[in-house]
């Protein structure tokens, strides 16, 4: 039990770093300098940026959880991504706040959804390569532990 919960929690820090260094630290000084701020609300390139970077670090945090988690991997790996999702609505019912304040506007909403979509579709997706990955590594180590028996 333990162990699944480090696998989540270490697939969600991982996730969330890549998305800040990729957002934050690589993506935001491009965007500053060729697109303005006035055009930055209603072109799609800032959102579909966003989504790419938030799919590629949903693939490496479900990688991650699945590689570390000791079984249900692909529900380790999804878990990741939903785990995101939940947080922040959580957070604002304990402020005692709407849990979606953004999402009356339909550009929010169909953003959120698609958001939430690619993001665990990436994770799934990582996960099954977590999964493969551990088991060639098993495989690996097993040939390695025979070999050092046998010679």
């Amino acid at each position: 039990m333990f162990r699944s919960i480090t696998a989540v929690l270490l697939g969600v820090a991982i996730a969330i770093f890549i998305v800040m260094l990729l957002v934050f630290g690589i993506v935001a000084p491009v965007l500053s300098r060729f697109v303005s701020p006035s055009l930055a609300h209603t072109s799609a390139l800032p959102a579909a940026i966003f989504i790419f970077s938030y799919a590629f670090a949903m693939y490496f945090g479900g990688m991650a959880a699945s590689y570390r988690a000791t079984a249900h991997r692909h529900a380790h790996g999804v878990a990741v991504a939903v785990l995101l999702f939940v947080v922040s609505p959580v957070l604002n019912l304990a402020a005692h706040k709407n849990p979606f304040p953004q999402l009356h506007n339909t550009g929010y909403a169909v953003m959120t959804v698609v958001l939430f979509v690619v993001s665990v579709v990436a994770s799934y997706i990582g996960g099954r390569r977590g999964e493969s990955l551990y088991y060639y590594n098993q495989k690996v180590s097993r040939r390695k532990r025979a070999r050092r028996r046998s010679g």
